[in-house]
């Protein structure tokens, strides 16, 4: 009888001591996907949404053209510098995402929104955005950004604040669609992947480029040996007009791009029997227009009754049929503790089953 009842004793222990894992780890649970509707993030409940499409607001897909011209090498003279960089110019086509976002209270500034850009070279093969890491802005792919506001991609940067780079004037056109103008830029506004383009010496260099974005500033150049004064650029230009349906953008600015040497770089500069080539930046011009659709199934509503852009939040709430997770089984805590119970109460039962 004793042994019974210091059995029935441990069972009860072994059960309560499960049971009480179970709440924690429940708990735990909860608290991670405790929702802040002060946020511009989306409710955590949605599978398949991705880190990229976390954020509330409306996103556009497009096809892209980006036209790339060398203007000049700054500080040589246009002669002293291989015909084929002098005379470069490429088209590079992206498939491109336009995120038009809420504004996010870890922004400062006037702005009623903030976006996103991201261009993915269609040389490299489809993307799947989705599949994208909480750290997709930083993680060395081949892609190109412009933004708005300093990209805030992973939980860690929700602590902290960021200057808005662009300052908008925001007018409501006929129709309802919200267009918006850059007066004043600030620093950083884009990224840029790296790019092929021809060198004078592959021997040194390799034919892939490290690409900036220009901000503001001046180079001095040459035009046949004669010092023509500097050469003054803008902060990147951009307009932007989108509605429920379709969105709108052109993005005009200087870019400066640096050869990359070859591995091998300091055998050849060693070597006084191979030329080197010292004209190994560039200054050049960048353009393009966006012409985006909407993709519905992974957007809020829009609603054009108001004079700054306001997003009913759709995704991950139920409410809009045509919206990704629409139609998921609510997660049900009931069931999963009465689930944990019933995995308890079997445990202990194979526990006793064991010990008799």
């Amino acid at each position: 009888m004793l042994a019974f009842k210091q059995i029935f004793l441990s069972a009860v222990f072994l059960f309560s001591l499960i049971t009480l894992s179970l709440s924690q780890e429940e708990k735990e649970e909860e608290e991670k996907k405790e929702y802040d509707p002060t946020e511009n993030r989306r409710p955590e409940n949605v599978t398949g949404l991705g880190d990229f499409y976390s954020w509330v607001g409306s996103y556009y897909n497009a096809t892209v053209e980006a036209e790339f011209v060398v203007d000049f090498t700054p500080y040589v003279e246009p002669h002293k510098q291989c015909e084929e960089v002098r005379n470069f110019s490429t088209t590079i086509k992206y498939d491109a995402i336009l995120s038009v976002l809420e504004h996010r209270k870890e922004n400062p500034g006037n702005n009623s929104l903030e976006f996103w850009l991201t261009l993915m070279p269609q040389a490299s093969g489809p993307t799947n955005v989705s599949d994208f890491g909480a750290w997709w802005m930083r993680d060395g792919q081949n892609r190109s950004y412009v933004f708005s506001a300093q990209p805030l991609d992973a939980p860690y940067y929700r602590l902290h604040t960021g200057p808005d780079y662009f300052n908008f004037t925001t007018t409501q056109v006929t129709g309802g669609a919200y267009n918006f103008t850059e007066t004043v830029a600030g620093l950083d506004a884009a990224t840029w992947q790296n790019m092929k383009v021809p060198v004078c010496n592959s021997t040194e260099y390799k034919d892939e480029w490290r690409v900036t974005i220009l901000d503001q500033g001046y180079y001095f150049t040459q035009d046949e040996g004669l010092w023509t004064g500097s050469v003054e650029y803008d902060y990147p230009k951009t307009s932007l007009q989108f509605d429920n349906k379709t969105a709108n953008m052109t993005f005009a600015a200087f870019w400066v791009a640096y050869a990359i040497k070859q591995p091998n770089y300091h055998e050849v500069v060693d070597n006084p029997s191979l030329p080197t080539w010292r004209h190994s930046s560039v200054i050049g011009r960048v353009s393009f227009n966006f012409s985006g659709v909407l993709d519905e199934y992974h957007s809020d509503v829009l609603s054009l009754e108001n004079s700054s852009p306001v997003w009913q939040r759709t995704v991950g709430f139920g409410n809009n049929p045509a919206n990704i997770g629409y139609g998921d089984t609510p997660d049900n805590g009931a069931d999963r503790t009465i689930g944990g119970i019933g995995l308890a109460l079997m445990a202990v039962i194979v526990s006793i089953g064991i010990v008799l």
